[in-house]
């Protein structure tokens, strides 16, 4: 079982922001707490894994301490300084990054065994697609995790703008505002 280091979690976030570096290293602590949950859930982390949106490497780089592969994927190359720099530094020579978009994935089908969307969904343009290019590269009896932030929570979603016709937008500011039923 994976060990969750809740002091190196919480020393990690109070530097994530600034650099991609400190937020990759907050992001390889963090993820402990998703391997533990998948280990507890019957989930072997192990064989082929793709990061279907990476971010920065953080996530890619623990997975690679039990797994065979890892590709970590994401459209913008924010991996390219920090996920790369410490896949050398720990000499973890079977994790690889590539610049893809998930909604068209440059995988063969059945290419890996568990693939991971980590608040990854809420960034994608096309979500039913993407689900469906994970599907796609996803092994028969492989896995999937998907988490996310939540959409239309009261508190509000990590992102100033969603698209949803869920709720109405304010015509004037154009962000979300609360209507009561029938308005």
């Amino acid at each position: 079982m994976r060990t969750i280091d809740e002091r190196a979690i919480k020393a990690h976030a109070d530097l994530r922001f600034r650099s991609e570096y400190d937020y990759a290293l907050f992001e390889y602590y963090r993820s402990a707490k998703v391997i533990a949950f998948l280990e507890r859930a019957g989930v072997q982390v192990g064989g082929r894994v793709l990061d279907a949106g990476c971010g920065g490497g953080g996530m890619p780089l623990s997975l690679a301490e039990e797994a065979r592969v890892v590709v970590g994927i994401d459209p913008i190359e924010r991996f390219a300084d920090a996920g790369v720099r410490l896949a050398d530094e720990r000499g973890l020579r079977h994790l690889h990054f590539a610049r893809a978009d998930g909604m068209a994935l440059p995988f063969r089908p059945g290419s890996f065994d568990l693939v991971l969307s980590h608040a990854v969904i809420e960034h994608v343009a096309d979500a039913p697609r993407y689900l469906r290019e994970c599907a796609r590269v996803l092994a028969p009896d492989g896995r999937v995790y998907l988490s996310t932030a939540p959409y239309l929570s009261f508190a509000g979603a990590h992102l100033p703008r969603l698209k949803s016709d869920a709720a109405p937008r304010s015509p004037r500011s154009g962000r979300w505002r609360v209507t009561r039923r029938g308005r």
